[in-house]
C-alpha cells in the first residue's frame, strides 16, 4: 500500500514537472494574454484608451521592454517603454499613457494591432494581437445635437427599421442595443421640461411595447439605462405608444432620448418631442366652447377668440403646465378646468415655481369675440398668410391669383388696421406697428371675398 502511494505521488510530480516544462519552453517569452480596450461599442471617440494584458510565460523575470499598437496594418507603431518587472507566470495590465486609438467615426470598423518587443524573446509568435473594433452606429445618434434656444420646442421624426434587434431579454433595466433610436438635443436654458412619446406601428406579434427614456450622457451600445417600460405585450399587429411627461432638464446641456425598440419585426416608429420652460403654458383653452388659445411664448401672451355673444365674465379655463408649478389670478390659486374667471378685460396669470429657486413669471390672457362672421366669405377656398405667426411682415397668397383688388386687415374687434388696393400676391406687408394678437385678413377679387387669420407675435 505504501509502495503504491509513493509511486503514485512520484508519477504526479513527474507529470507536473513535464507540463511546467511544456508551458515554459524558453527563458524569455512574453505574450499578449488578453485585450481590454478599446472594444466594439457605440459612441467611440478619436482618443480612446488602449489597454491589454501581458503575461510572462518564460522562466526569467523581465523588465524594460517596449509595447506598441498600430492602426495602419503594422506599418507604424505608437510605442511606449515598460519599466515594470514581470516575474515568471506573472501578469501586467498595461495602459498606454501618451498614445490613444483614433476610432471616432460612427459606423466604422478599425483594425488595431498590439505588439510587445523584448530583447532576447525566444518566441515571437505570441508577441502580437489583432483586434477588430467596431464603432457601432446607434440608431440616429446626432453628433451635433439641436441647439434649442426658442421655446417651446417641438419636433417629430419618423424612423423605419428592417433589421433585427438582438436583445434577448426584457426587464426594467435594459442595455442599449445597436438598433435602438437615439435623439439628442441641447438646451440653452436651465430648468426645462420635456414631454416625449414614441408610437410604434406594426410592432409584431408578442413584442413588448416600446420604451422611451431621458438620459443626460451620450449612450453607447450595451450602456445600461432605466426607461419606464410598459411590460404589456403586443399580441398582434397594432399601434403601441410609450411616453413620459415633464422629464426634468435641470441644466443647459445635451440630453438624449433613447427609444427602446425590443422587437425583431420590421416596424415604423414616430418620435415626438416637446420642450418647455419652467413657466410655459403647454396648452390653454376653453373646453366648453371648443376654443384653443394661440400661445405667444416670446411675449407670454395667450389669445383666445370666442363665439360672438359669449359671456366673458364667467369662463373656465383648462390649461397644462410643466411639473412643480401653481397658478394664481389676483392672489387666488387657480385649478385647471374648475376655477371661474372674468375675462372681460385682459387677465394676468401668475405662475409660481414650487421648488427651488421658487421663481415667478406672469402671462397675459386676452379674450375677444369672433367678428369674422361679419365678413362675407363667398367661397369655400381659403387664402394663405405666411409666415404665421409673424413679427415683422406677412405675405398673402391664394387661388393662383397674381393681383387682389383689395386686401384689408382687421383686429378681433373689427377695426380696420391695414388696407391695400391692387395688392400683388406674395408682396411683403409690414406689420411691425401692430400689437400682439390675432388678426383677420380679407381679400377681394372679382367680387369674391375670402378670409384668413394670422398671429402677430
Amino acid at each position: 500500500m505504501k509502495k503504491t502511494l509513493l509511486l503514485t505521488c512520484s508519477l504526479i510530480a513527474s507529470l507536473l514537472l513535464s507540463n511546467t516544462n511544456l508551458l515554459a519552453q524558453y527563458n524569455k517569452d512574453l505574450q499578449i494574454f488578453s485585450w481590454s480596450s478599446p472594444r466594439s461599442k457605440g459612441a467611440l471617440t478619436d482618443s480612446e484608451t488602449v489597454r491589454f494584458t501581458i503575461k510572462n510565460i518564460g522562466l526569467e523575470a523581465v523588465s524594460n521592454f517596449t509595447v506598441g499598437f498600430s492602426q495602419d496594418g503594422g506599418d507604424t507603431f505608437k510605442e511606449e517603454t515598460v519599466t515594470s518587472t514581470i516575474n515568471p507566470g506573472g501578469y501586467l495590465v498595461y495602459t498606454f499613457s501618451s498614445n490613444y486609438a483614433v476610432v471616432g467615426t460612427d459606423g466604422a470598423t478599425y483594425i488595431i494591432t498590439g505588439k510587445i518587443t523584448l530583447d532576447g524573446d525566444e518566441d515571437l509568435s505570441n508577441n502580437e494581437h489583432t483586434e477588430e473594433v467596431k464603432n457601432y452606429l446607434i440608431g440616429d445618434v446626432d453628433d451635433e445635437p439641436f441647439q434649442i434656444s426658442s421655446f417651446p420646442y417641438s419636433h417629430s421624426s419618423e424612423y423605419v427599421y428592417y433589421i433585427n434587434n438582438y436583445g434577448t431579454g426584457f426587464s426594467i433595466s435594459n442595455y442599449m442595443q445597436a438598433e435602438d433610436i437615439v435623439y439628442s438635443f441641447t438646451t440653452t436654458e436651465n430648468q426645462m421640461y420635456v414631454d416625449a412619446s414614441v408610437e410604434a406601428s406594426y410592432a409584431g406579434s408578442f413584442a413588448p411595447k416600446p420604451g422611451i427614456a431621458l438620459i443626460n450622457e451620450k449612450p453607447s451600445t450595451f450602456d445600461k439605462y432605466y426607461p419606464d417600460l410598459d411590460v404589456e405585450l403586443a399580441t398582434g399587429y397594432d399601434t403601441w405608444i410609450a411616453s413620459f411627461s415633464d422629464g426634468y432638464c435641470y441644466a443647459a446641456q445635451t440630453y438624449y432620448l433613447v427609444v427602446d425598440k425590443w422587437t425583431d419585426y420590421s416596424c415604423h416608429y414616430e418620435l415626438n418631442v416637446n420642450l418647455y420652460r419652467q413657466h410655459d403654458f403647454k396648452a390653454f383653452s376653453f373646453e366648453s366652447l371648443n376654443v384653443n388659445g394661440e400661445i405667444d411664448y416670446n411675449n407670454r401672451i395667450v389669445t383666445l377668440t370666442v363665439p360672438k355673444g359669449t359671456d366673458l365674465s364667467s369662463l373656465v379655463a383648462t390649461y397644462a403646465l410643466p411639473a412643480n408649478t401653481e397658478v394664481q389670478v389676483n392672489d387666488i390659486t387657480q385649478t385647471s378646468g374648475s376655477t371661474v374667471v372674468d375675462f372681460t378685460n385682459d387677465v394676468t396669470y401668475t405662475i409660481n415655481q414650487t421648488v427651488n429657486p421658487f421663481a415667478t413669471q406672469t402671462w397675459t390672457i386676452k379674450v375677444a369675440e369672433d367678428i369674422s362672421s361679419a365678413i362675407t366669405d363667398k367661397s369655400n377656398t381659403t387664402i394663405t398668410v405666411s409666415p404665421n405667426p409673424a413679427s415683422t411682415m406677412i405675405q398673402v397668397l391664394g387661388d393662383g391669383a397674381t393681383v387682389f383688388d383689395k386686401i384689408t386687415i382687421f383686429n378681433t374687434s373689427g377695426v380696420e388696421v391695414i388696407s391695400k388696393e391692387n395688392y400683388k400676391a406674395g408682396q411683403p406687408i409690414a406689420i411691425e406697428s401692430l400689437t400682439s394678437g390675432i388678426y383677420i385678413v380679407k381679400t377681394e377679387i372679382s367680387n369674391t371675398q375670402k378670409t384668413s387669420r394670422f398671429i402677430k407675435k
